[in-house]
């Protein structure tokens, strides 16, 4: 969704020659990921703890941030 939102930027760098295609790509990729790990690990331990769950915290963790990042990248 950000890099709809943010085209005419993207273009108006990208034709001053700032930087390549796979950099800013990248570099939006790994922004997003970050985002969605923090994000993901609080919700998920507030809604792991909160509820009492059964198993393993990282699984659930793991389950939330892929379904988030799936969710955002659609």
């Amino acid at each position: 969704p950000n890099l709809v939102l943010e085209r005419a930027l993207f273009v108006r760098e990208r034709s001053d020659g700032l930087y390549h295609v796979i950099t800013y790509l990248t570099s939006k990729m790994i922004d997003e990921l970050m985002v969605n790990c923090v994000g993901s690990a609080i919700v998920s331990a507030i809604v792991f703890y909160g509820l009492k769950l059964q198993g393993e915290w990282i699984l659930f963790w793991l389950a939330y941030f892929v379904a988030v990042c799936v969710g955002v990248s659609m």
